[in-house]
């Protein structure tokens, strides 16, 4: 049985705020973040005062879009406010979100992950504005959000909603793969309880629609825009019994009519007794994954919506070798924007090209890193010494090649306006920003700002060194956490 919510456009009401708050800067009865301002925005950072981090522990910071030339200027809102007097000035001017991490979902979608309400400058109010705006505001949670990048409309997405819990250190956009996909514009999400929902957007509201009943979990997905289901490796309980997701076997969902399929293979080699078969997306597509005696096998998986039946191709490959294409180290199978997929199983690199039915097997090559997690569409960047305040090259390690490229980096004439200005003690190493892709560091400046350092790693621009001063003068300067690219 389905069943829908509604979740009303940017309903960041805060329950206990339904009170009148008295005082002499007014009444605050409610407010609701309704939009963000991303006009012209190409580029969003995650900035704040304080260092990026407490004891490896990510702040939240307030958002900021960057300009051409490095400057950064603090993300508007629109914000309802209900109430009287000097309170709902103050709110609409100077309220924002801070968050820990920004995540892009698809080309339409942005999630603002683990918010938190600023009021910057009210220590400047009087008490009673202060008490008011603590006790209505501060003092509450914020939900997550949704930004819509065509209009910046936002929407609250909690896990009531079906968000997706991402653990303490998911801040890498590759973390969300298989957690939150695309299917046709529509976004399907793998909830907190291992449950599924797909999101609708509706114009002022989105429908959020759960996928698969109670008794069945799933812990990944992969979506096919091309064949519109989703593939997810499914289990069931009854009755009580415990499952485990670990034991979980590859079905197709077709989500307009809300069947499941199961995706069985003609093959009478059967997978050895320790290996289960995955579903794998690549690119839009599905596979099956089957490891066998004679090695891994791969099949193509299709799906005909208008009769909900799930066909799957003889074997279109075999790797002559064995591993577990999920539980090797890294995150799911699922690749977006690669050629190929690629796993690293103890030191050896595994590569298989779909398309034009070829595969790779190497030790891991000199220079590349040892995670999956540190690869991105199956490419890592990194610089021999990340500490190093002056880096001269960058490395490409990309999975389908046998070796690390390398690429110069141009440092031009960037230093020479603030040489004298600033204070060697506090550079930072670099550090690599996949949602930009860049790598970043900063150093202060005698003043009290903070000059921020970019390196992108792909487009025109790759290996420039480009700055942004953020702070005011005589202020502490701001350093940057986290950025995203938005075209």
């Amino acid at each position: 049985m389905k069943t829908t919510k509604k979740l009303l456009l940017a309903v960041a009401v805060i329950c206990c705020a339904i009170f009148a708050g008295c005082g002499k800067g007014g009444t605050l009865h409610g407010f609701e973040f309704k939009k963000m301002n991303l006009n012209g925005v190409k580029v969003l950072a995650l900035a704040t005062d304080e260092s990026s981090s407490k004891d490896g522990e990510i702040v939240q910071a307030p958002l900021y879009s960057v300009s051409d030339d490095g400057t950064l200027v603090e993300i508007e809102y629109t914000i309802e406010v209900r109430g009287t007097g000097d309170a709902v000035e103050y709110v609409k001017a100077n309220c924002r979100l801070a968050m820990k991490y920004v995540y892009r979902i698809g080309d339409d979608w942005l999630r603002l992950y683990d918010c938190k309400y600023e009021c910057p400058g009210l220590e400047e109010m009087s008490p009673s504005m202060q008490e008011l705006i603590q006790r209505k505001i501060l003092d509450h949670d914020a939900p997550d959000f949704l930004v819509r990048l065509s209009d910046g409309a936002l929407f609250k997405w909690n896990h009531d909603a079906g968000a997706p819990q991402l653990g303490w250190d998911y801040f890498r956009q590759s973390d969300t793969y298989g957690i939150m996909e695309i299917l046709n514009h529509e976004i399907i999400s793998v909830t907190h309880d291992n449950h599924l929902v797909r999101l609708v957007d509706k114009g002022n509201t989105i429908d959020v629609t759960t996928m698969i009943s109670d008794n069945i979990h799933t812990s990944y997905i992969a979506t096919s825009d091309e064949e519109g289901v989703v593939g997810a490796e499914l289990i069931y309980s009854t009755g009580g019994y415990y499952y485990s997701i670990d034991d979980a076997a590859p079905y197709v969902i077709f989500p307009k009519s809300g069947e499941i399929r199961a995706v069985n293979t003609n093959d009478s080699e059967q997978s050895v007794s320790y290996y289960l078969d995955r579903i794998v997306g690549h690119n839009g597509k599905l596979y099956l994954a089957r490891v066998t005696n004679s090695g891994t096998k791969f099949y193509k998986v299709t799906a005909d919506t208008q009769n909900n039946m799930v066909e799957v191709s003889d074997p279109i490959y075999t790797i002559p070798m064995q591993f577990d294409v999920r539980n090797c180290d890294g995150p799911n199978p699922v690749f977006h924007n690669s050629e190929v997929m690629s796993w690293i199983d103890y030191s050896r690199v595994i590569t298989f090209d779909p398309v034009n039915l070829t595969h790779t097997e190497k030790q891991l090559p000199y220079r590349y890193p040892d995670g999956l997690e540190n690869y991105y569409d199956g490419v890592a960047y990194i610089l021999d010494n990340y500490g190093e305040n002056h880096p001269t090259e960058y490395w490409i390690c990309d999975l389908a090649a046998d070796d690390a490229e390398s690429h110069p980096i141009n440092w031009g004439n960037v230093l020479d306006p603030y040489n004298q200005m600033m204070v060697q003690s506090t550079m930072h190493g670099f550090w690599f920003s996949p949602g930009c892709m860049a790598f970043i560091s900063s150093c202060a400046l005698t003043d009290g700002r903070q000059l921020n350092f970019f390196i992108d790693v792909v487009g025109e621009n790759a290996g420039q060194v480009r700055t942004a001063i953020t702070g005011e003068q005589g202020a502490a300067g701001k350093v940057i956490s986290t950025l995203v690219r938005l075209n």
